[in-house]
């Protein structure tokens, strides 16, 4: 009887063991989130409504059909991508032309901002004000007033952006009136100094800017500006990378950690691994990031030209640690997507460099909030117009009569008299609000499967049918064993009692 209990314990020690290793295998640990994002949290709240303001270089205008060279739609790509829970929004009232004074005198004064709905704020104004007709005081006083109208509704201003100035570098002879020196004085007499005493983060890009506008051209012959003026995609790359350096937002997409040697996921950052397996040459698990990596978009493609765009602001990061050294295929939901040595792995590889399935998503997106850009400067064309009319002291129905008599006199007109008959403007804006929920749609993570699978890795058993597989297999093969040795048990005892 003793060989008996000795034996149901041998049996249950044996299930424990097994037991133990199935979860040490299995298990992994590490912060589910980083701190970058713990940092950005603060930034933005879910629902937000982020109101743009600014002249021709925020509307959109100037860069007629390539409206993928203006800083807001990579700022927008950025928060659809990174923060795609948090359906973050933007409404753009850039406006061409426009100054401080006349945003504060004409728009605020007027109220068109008043039936808007947002909850914060950026401010990319000044580069029509730095002109011969410059006035500190003036300028400085409109800024203020239009911060006090924000204030008065409770928006949060997220920063100040500062004029970039005309390129002399490309070409010294400006065909603008806006002149460099006046235009650093908005800078510095302005924008700078107001957000030191108002405490609002300013994105000083001036300095850099210049920098980068010197040295793109002599070295490469890359020009920044379209006309001088208005900036291409990588012009529009330095300020988007100054918003998210002033905003400290993370350039961390996700990032993995494996520990191959122990089988174990030591590092998940703003993401979910789960059921991960492990074995000689072969790591396997079920992948979901939080968030996107941006994809090459054209704009993307061209401030990849003056600056690491994908490593500073698009890092998914697959780190495996403890591989034997060989050449891994890594295969996403059984797609090849390229290989890599075990040194590689263990240095990190940057998943957003690759034609991954995350990738081709975020394509979808760009393409989607091209749409959106280019929707949004044309409802900003007739915002101006209605700018336009409020100048020339045409108010609420009016507006329309006022448009409808430009148009008499110039067909530049006729395309606003067509777009408010088929939509008013609120009708406009709603449209666009559809127009961010197809954004949003199609931004929502999915979960993937990631294999690495070595070169030299033996080849995995084929299971047989009905043969128990996945993570319930131990267990099964566990309580098979028990089964047997109380089978054995059980026939030792009935044997014992013979012989008596």
């Amino acid at each position: 009887m003793k060989k008996a209990v000795c034996l149901i314990v041998a049996a249950m020690l044996l299930f424990a063991t097994m037991s133990t290793a199935f979860a040490d295998n299995y298990a992994y640990a590490g912060d589910a989130y980083g701190a970058d994002f713990a940092k950005a949290n603060s930034v933005f709240e879910e629902g937000d409504v982020i109101a743009l303001f600014g002249d021709s270089i925020t509307h959109g205008t100037a860069t007629g059909k390539h409206i993928n060279a203006s800083w807001f739609v990579q700022f927008e790509y950025y928060l659809a991508t990174r923060y795609p829970a948090l359906r973050v929004k933007t409404k753009n009232f850039g406006i061409s032309g426009i100054t401080t004074v006349q945003s504060a005198t004409v728009q605020i004064a007027k109220g068109a901002y008043n039936n808007k709905e947002f909850n914060k704020a950026i401010i990319y104004l000044g580069t029509n004000d730095g002109t011969s007709s410059y006035n500190r005081t003036k300028v400085n006083s409109a800024y203020n007033t239009i911060l006090n109208y924000l204030d008065t509704r409770n928006v949060k201003t997220l920063t100040l952006i500062t004029p970039v100035g005309v390129d002399l570098v490309s070409n010294p002879v400006s065909k603008w009136s806006h002149d460099n020196a006046i235009m650093k004085k908005v800078c510095d007499e302005v924008v700078k100094s107001i957000g030191a005493s108002r405490g609002i983060p300013v994105t000083y890009q001036w300095d850099d800017y210049q920098a980068t506008l010197k040295n793109a051209w002599e070295s490469y012959r890359f020009e920044l500006m379209q006309d001088q003026l208005h900036p291409k995609a990588r012009g529009s790359s330095v300020t988007f990378a100054g918003i998210i350096e002033t905003l400290g937002l993370p350039g961390e997409v996700a990032t993995v950690v494996v520990d191959a040697t122990n089988g174990a996921i030591t590092k998940q950052s703003n993401c979910t691994v789960s059921d991960f397996k492990g074995s000689t040459g072969r790591v396997k698990y079920t992948y979901l990031a939080n968030s996107l990596p941006l994809a090459k978009t054209s704009y993307v493609q061209e401030g990849s030209e003056i600056m690491d765009y994908i490593d500073m602001f698009s890092r998914e990061t697959l780190k495996v640690e403890g591989l034997p050294s060989d050449t891994y295929s890594l295969i996403i939901d059984g797609t090849l997507v390229d290989t890599f040595t075990a040194e590689q792995l263990n240095d990190g590889v940057n998943l957003a460099l690759y034609n991954t399935p995350m990738v081709k998503q975020s394509k979808t997106v760009g393409d989607k909030l091209l749409n959106l850009a280019e929707k949004q400067s044309y409802v900003n064309d007739l915002e101006k117009a209605e700018f336009q009319g409020r100048q020339t002291r045409f108010e609420g129905d009016m507006l329309m009569q006022y448009i409808k008599s430009a148009a008499k006199s110039d067909a530049y007109y006729e395309k606003y008299v067509t777009a408010l008959e088929e939509r008013s403007m609120e009708e406009w804006w709603a449209y666009l609000d559809t127009l961010w929920d197809d954004v949003y749609n199609a931004a929502q993570p999915t979960a993937h499967t990631i294999e690495l699978v070595g070169a030299n890795a033996p080849e995995e058993k084929v299971e047989e049918p009905g043969t128990p597989s996945g993570n319930i297999a131990p267990v099964i093969i566990a309580v098979a064993a028990v089964a047997v040795v109380a089978a054995v048990v059980v026939v030792l005892v009935v044997l014992q009692k013979k012989k008596k």
